[in-house]
């Protein structure tokens, strides 16, 4: 129902850091102990692994799942049943983002961002920022553009052969998103910001949300969600078309 009520479908003792589905419905959560996976939406969550902590979890066509963790990165082709190493990610992946299942993104706690072309197998580095930096966040759009937040911000709008930097980001854990109309929207503890112009200018808006802001997503109405920490309880919110 557009969000409007919302159903508690499973409680851990740690936090749930990622959520990411396939196309046959299964259900993917990155936590501290592992990958959960659910296969009858949300009604029970098995461990998938247990063998790397993980926060971050994205999934492909064909039954491909691919998870950060600490020492690098594993990749799945059989929906969760089993994992192997990535020998090309050896840092810990901390965001992960794809193009219409194509082109993937994952950005590093040392301030890497590596790009692959080949549904995960291989990945090559395509940003090297401070090594004492964490690529919080990277999101894209169907126009090319790849927007990235780390100690600063970074754009690319040639699918990330090449990052531009601006403007600095101190506070909290931001999280990003641009959308089809290059659209920014970045977060900053509990601040939203936007920016038409590609990063030239934001402005700062009251979403009515509270918490400090960790994830987005703009739906295809134009609706923006939000998830925070919401005072001690995790919640999502729509700001409507900003």
């Amino acid at each position: 129902d557009n969000g409007n009520t919302w159903v508690r479908l499973v409680k851990m003792n740690n936090s749930i850091s990622w959520i990411a589905l396939t196309s046959n419905g299964y259900i993917f959560l990155g936590t501290a102990n592992g990958i959960y996976k659910s296969t009858n939406n949300g009604i029970d969550f098995n461990l998938s692994s247990s063998v790397f902590a993980s926060g971050a979890v994205i999934t492909l066509d064909s039954g491909i799942v691919i998870a950060g963790a600490e020492n690098g990165g594993y990749r799945s082709t059989d929906f969760g049943i089993s994992w192997q190493l990535i020998p090309t990610l050896s840092e810990t992946i901390y965001s992960f983002a794809k193009k219409n299942n194509e082109i993937l993104y994952c950005g590093s706690i040392n301030g890497k961002i590596k790009r692959s072309l080949d549904k995960g197998l291989t990945w090559n580095t395509v940003y090297t920022g401070p090594s004492n930096t964490v690529v919080y966040s990277i999101s894209t759009n169907n126009n090319g553009y790849v927007f990235a937040t780390c100690s600063n911000m970074l754009l690319s709008t040639n699918d990330g052969l090449t990052f531009s930097s601006f403007g600095s980001i101190s506070v909290g854990y931001p999280c990003s998103l641009i959308d089809n109309a290059n659209n920014i929207y970045c977060c900053q503890g509990s601040m939203l910001m936007k920016s038409t112009n590609n990063g030239t200018n934001f402005t700062s808006f009251n979403s009515g949300a509270f918490g400090n802001y960790w994830r987005m997503i703009k739906n295809p109405d134009g609706y923006l969600f939000l998830g925070t920490d919401g005072n001690f309880v995790p919640c999502v919110h729509s700001v409507g078309q900003p």
